[in-house]
């Protein structure tokens, strides 16, 4: 339906715009605990799934806010730099 195609082009460019900042790659990969592939962004030996998060914002609302997820996936992202 439209929230699929709505959701799988925004985690694209979600997935896009993080790239454009951070080392990552797109992969497809089994989804832990599920049966089915989906593509994700590998970055530094972790797993990130656009697809799953911007499904969520458009499914279960603001709480979701996908800037704040961003933020603390970054601020993440860059305090494991520091540390190696």
């Amino acid at each position: 339906g439209l929230v699929k195609h709505v959701g799988s082009v925004g985690a694209g460019y979600f997935g896009e715009v993080f790239r454009q900042y951070h080392p990552a790659n797109w992969i497809m990969t089994v989804y832990p605990g599920s049966d089915f592939a989906m593509p994700a962004l590998e970055v530094h030996g972790s797993q990130l799934y656009p697809l799953l998060k911007v499904q969520r914002r458009l499914t279960m609302g603001p709480g979701e806010d996908l800037s704040s997820f961003y933020r603390k996936v970054s601020s993440a992202l860059q305090a494991q730099t520091k540390a190696h």
